[in-house]
């Protein structure tokens, strides 16, 4: 009997094994772009609490098949993951380990932990008499989330990452604002985020701008190709969030490997800083002094010390979340610059106040005439989220914008991801959005 038990652990998390994962070949440029052209609004499924073979059996296992289960674990890594009779899904658990009873061990799933589709499911569960802590989720093959643990003892609360997951966001840093991440599926889109070996590399400068329009300074990041060339004039990519494009989702790194393999063609990027939050949330949501200070005190000064181009069907400004929204917002008076809008699940719900229910951009858009624009657009299926003004519906209120677009024939490429309103979607679909809005570049 027990060698059965060990047997059928060993067997039920063996697809966590990265090598036991189809891995598919890298898109092509044309396929990409057929795919987000012809895209259809595809169905929420949000995990769901599920019953896994494996705990049940460890349930009633001896303390040397505990210790075989941990040594598996650490081998094949955590989440732990199991097949299921609908082949299209996965039983994914999370585990914690810890020999106390009296815990309360919470996952934080990046920007869901005050998502209807987790709720109160957050909290592992404890196998009495063992030091295995568990919860197992139902979940979409093409599923993907930032997580962590928050314990709690008799006297403190501290966060942790899963030791037995090697995937740390930022990539490799244990940092007090680390998290892991979750990605079953192996695609072509991870080799873009992960540093190569034996490729050229950009250079990165660091720069302080003042801005009397704004009456504040800020970092500016600015990224050149390798062998960049001052005879040249390269496109742009103006970006907003800094830390988040430098650290969460890698933006230099996903740059030099798309380079690197003729995705893209050397291009400059320049990334603001728009932190504190308190910043962040004035000049980012629809503010027009933050768009004349772009357009105004901060393009005169990059075209001065960079060789960039000039012509907006060259130039992308781009952004996440308020980002996305402060792209197109801009893009909108300044279409003269950026004739290309990279948008990753903006805030379209938005209104001019946050409390707004009206979706002030999208309207905007809808009474203007047609400008020249193209945009590429992503949001997350799960980025459904209560925050203390209200019920945020990013999906639905992410392809109204995109309908409005697509009614005044804007040039648009679109695609969903199944997750929420995480770092793990956007650093997969980010370099899509490079591909095809270059490309259209050359036509």
């Amino acid at each position: 009997m027990r060698y059965l038990i060990i047997v059928a652990i060993a067997f039920l998390i063996s697809c966590n094994n990265p090598a036991n994962k189809k891995k598919v070949e890298t898109n092509t440029v044309d396929s990409i772009t057929t795919r987000l052209t012809n895209w259809n609004d595809l169905m929420t499924i949000r995990p769901r609490t599920h019953q896994s073979l494996t705990i049940k059996r460890l349930k009633s296992a001896s303390e040397t098949q505990i210790i075989q289960f941990w040594d598996s674990i650490a081998k094949k890594g955590a989440p732990m993951v199991e097949h299921c009779e609908d082949t299209s899904r996965i039983i994914l658990s999370f585990l914690y380990r810890d020999k106390r009873d009296d815990l309360k061990v919470l996952i934080d799933i990046k920007n869901q932990n005050v998502d209807s589709c987790f709720g109160g499911d957050m909290i592992l569960e404890h196998i009495n008499k063992t030091d295995i802590w568990y919860k197992s989720f139902k979940i979409p093959k093409d599923w993907m989330a930032s997580y962590r643990y928050i314990v709690t003892d008799n006297s403190t609360t501290k966060e942790y990452t899963d030791k037995y997951n090697d995937h740390l966001n930022p990539l490799g840093k244990e940092t007090d604002y680390s998290y892991n991440s979750f990605e079953f599926v192996i695609d072509s889109a991870k080799v873009w985020y992960y540093e190569r070996k034996g490729i050229s590399k950009g250079s990165l400068t660091e720069f302080s701008i003042d801005s009397k329009i704004l009456k504040n300074s800020r970092s500016v990041v600015v990224y050149k190709p390798h062998g960049y060339n001052v005879t040249i004039e390269y496109p742009v990519i103006v970006i907003f969030d800094q830390f988040l494009y430098l650290e969460r989702v890698p933006l230099p790194t996903i740059l030099d490997n798309l380079i690197a393999d003729n995705k893209i063609p050397p291009c400059v990027a320049i990334m603001i800083d728009n932190q504190p939050k308190e910043r962040r949330e004035l000049e980012l949501p629809l503010y027009k002094p933050f768009a004349d200070f772009i357009a105004i005190e901060l393009m005169p000064w990059v075209y001065k010390n960079f060789n960039i181009t000039k012509d907006p069907n060259k130039s992308i400004v781009a952004g996440v979340s308020y980002g996305g929204l402060a792209a197109s917002f801009i893009a909108y008076h300044h279409s003269n610059m950026f004739g290309n809008v990279l948008s990753q699940s903006g805030s379209y719900w938005r209104g001019k106040k946050v409390t707004d229910k009206i979706p002030w951009l999208s309207e905007l858009y809808k009474s203007s005439s047609k400008l020249p624009l193209r945009f590429y657009l992503d949001c997350g299926l799960q980025e459904t989220v209560m925050r203390n003004f209200g019920y945020l519906n990013f999906i639905n209120r992410h392809r109204y914008f995109r309908d409005v677009l697509k009614s005044k024939n804007y040039e648009i490429y679109y695609q969903e991801f199944q997750s929420g309103h995480d770092w793990c979607g956007w650093r997969k679909t980010l370099p899509d959005g490079l591909i095809v809005l270059f490309n259209t570049m050359k036509q």
